[in-house]
């Protein structure tokens, strides 16, 4: 029992050694992601949540709710939708990611009153797992600067399944 213990203690370091700074993993959401070390990040479940130290935009990661969902079904526009009021869409297109089926949903909403864009990266990892999807909105004034742009694509790419 004690050596199980300690080769699964030696076994996180190794995998927490590997790892970027930045990369943030959640082993119940079966994904990672990366956000600027600054960031505060916290855990929700199956969930990530991060935001950048001036709180102008905001970062959610995690696994569809339902699990038999593909990329096609409304529930991935329905992840964006719960997290964005008078959330509305204005680009959806399919990709591919590191030989991965990937979905891009590009719109406006608002939060909090005030008016935001957003960008969301929804994967498919394949076999029996959950579309795992990361949204990233803020300010529309502040995501529209090409520095937030370079920095929200960054995200969205780094969203991987483990």
């Amino acid at each position: 029992m004690l050596r199980a213990l300690a080769a699964a203690v030696f076994l996180s370091c190794l995998a927490a050694a590997g790892a970027n700074a930045g990369d943030n993993v959640n082993q119940s959401g079966k994904f990672s992601i990366w956000v600027p070390d600054q960031w505060k990040v916290t855990q929700e479940g199956n969930r990530i949540r991060a935001r950048n130290p001036r709180d102008t935009i905001e970062v959610l990661a995690g696994p569809l709710q339902d699990t038999d969902a593909d990329l096609v079904d409304e529930d991935v526009a329905d992840f964006v939708d719960d997290e964005i009021d008078d959330m509305k869409i204005t680009k959806d297109e399919k990709i591919k990611l590191g030989g991965l089926d990937a979905r891009i949903l590009e719109g406006e909403g608002a939060d909090e009153g005030d008016d935001i864009i957003f960008r969301a990266l929804a994967l498919d990892p394949g076999g029996t797992a959950a579309v795992i999807e990361v949204v990233v909105y803020g300010d529309d004034d502040i995501m529209d600067t090409p520095d937030i742009k370079r920095l929200v694509e960054r995200i969205l790419r780094s969203l991987k399944p483990i």
